[in-house]
């Protein structure tokens, strides 16, 4: 067990990894709750919308307090962390309706599989972005 502790703390990626899996199903259950209840296909957009400011607050947190251990002015970051992700929401959407509506796919099953490259492209964007440690 005290390995494990000494891996988390010493390596961010790996705490990335653990807090983005958590962060990519609590996203993903508040797309998937949405679609259920609303029990139309016509609305998966405005789901994904939702469910992604849903997410982003639950994602903000962990990833400041647990992934970067950031004691940055939370607003700034609050901020850079939105940036960050209002351009993985876009490419999201596009690739999103993309799947759906050229490729066919189940909305419930695209998103799910567009998850794995808005993980990659979010590591990259919040390391180098989001929590950058400020110069000066």
């Amino acid at each position: 067990m005290a390995k494990l502790l000494e891996a988390w703390h010493r390596h961010q990626k790996l705490r990335f990894l653990v807090i983005g899996a958590w962060n990519t199903l609590f996203g993903y259950a508040v797309f998937v709750l949405l679609y259920s209840f609303t029990g139309s296909q016509e609305n998966y957009v405005w789901i994904a919308l939702i469910s992604h400011f849903i997410a982003i607050i639950n994602a903000f947190i962990c990833h400041k307090h647990l992934v970067f251990h950031s004691r940055q002015n939370w607003l700034l970051e609050f901020l850079r962390f939105n940036l960050s992700y209002a351009f993985s929401l876009v490419l999201g959407i596009i690739l999103l309706t993309g799947a759906v509506e050229i490729l066919h796919w189940h909305p419930v099953m695209a998103q799910g599989i567009l998850l794995i490259f808005s993980t990659i492209i979010s590591y990259l964007l919040h390391r180098n972005f989001s929590f950058r440690k400020n110069r000066q």
